[in-house]
């Protein structure tokens, strides 16, 4: 990206996290679309979703 563009090979993944619902499962297929994250400096970790509004499943 020092060229100010993004392209093909400029983002490596390092690691994967599996979002995981409040008994521990990943969450079924569709039932959250992940928009937004973000770290506190104390380590809580924020998650936005633009999942079903109509069946909330709340993030561990």
């Amino acid at each position: 990206m020092s060229d100010g563009s993004l392209d093909e090979g400029d983002v490596a993944f390092e690691a994967v996290t599996t979002l995981l619902n409040v008994a521990g499962r990943p969450f079924n297929s569709g039932a959250t679309d992940p928009e937004g994250i973000a770290l506190r400096k104390d380590g809580t970790l924020f998650i936005s979703s633009e999942g079903d509004a109509n069946n909330l499943q709340r993030l561990l």
